[in-house]
């Protein structure tokens, strides 16, 4: 009998601290997402004032520029110091694996151009350099493989390496970006 009766005292006390527990975890996740926020905030601002910034690392410089000219002006601004060289769709073969780990090949079609810095001086250079850096492009993405490519940060060191690879090729800084028109793999 007397071990019954404790049996009952004792098994309440297990509920609650079972909840009390449940409670503690409850405001625990509430705590962290309250942090994740202000730091998802913080970044958000962060990355505005960045782009605040022009090349030269002048802050409200571009601010500055877009509001005396309007949306037009600072988009001409922006023609005159950076010519663009059109790259026409390219076709290679990306290896992969299937779900039950094969060895598969695929099919990746991409279309991009590339950025340059002072079209007046670098316009002939860039158009002499176009089959060079063709040929240096098709030889890093025939070595790719497809989880190479996942995600954005997969997109992100594509346009890092074809940077550098034109940069090698044109023996200079002057290419400044690679913009992804289309990139399809099947």
């Amino acid at each position: 009998m007397v071990d019954a009766a404790a049996n009952e005292d004792q098994e309440p006390q297990g509920r609650d601290g079972f909840l009390g527990r449940r409670r503690g975890l409850i405001l625990l996740a509430l705590g962290l997402s309250v942090v994740a926020l202000a730091g998802g905030a913080w970044l958000g601002l962060a990355g505005r004032d960045a782009a605040a910034t022009d090349q030269a690392g002048r802050p409200g410089a571009k601010v500055a520029a877009d509001a005396g000219h309007g949306g037009a002006g600072a988009a001409a601004a922006d023609e005159a110091v950076s010519g663009t060289l059109d790259f026409k769709d390219i076709v290679v073969n990306v290896s992969g694996s299937s779900a039950s780990g094969q060895p598969t090949e695929r099919l990746m079609k991409i279309r991009f151009d590339m950025t340059y810095a002072d079209p007046k001086k670098n316009n002939s250079l860039m158009e002499k350099k176009k089959p060079y850096l063709r040929e240096a492009i098709l030889s890093y993405l025939r070595q790719l493989h497809e989880a190479d490519l996942r995600g954005s940060d997969g997109l992100f060191l594509l346009k890092a390496e074809l940077l550098k690879r034109a940069r090698a090729v044109v023996g200079n800084d002057a290419p400044q970006e690679f913009l992804i028109v289309d990139l399809v793999m099947q």
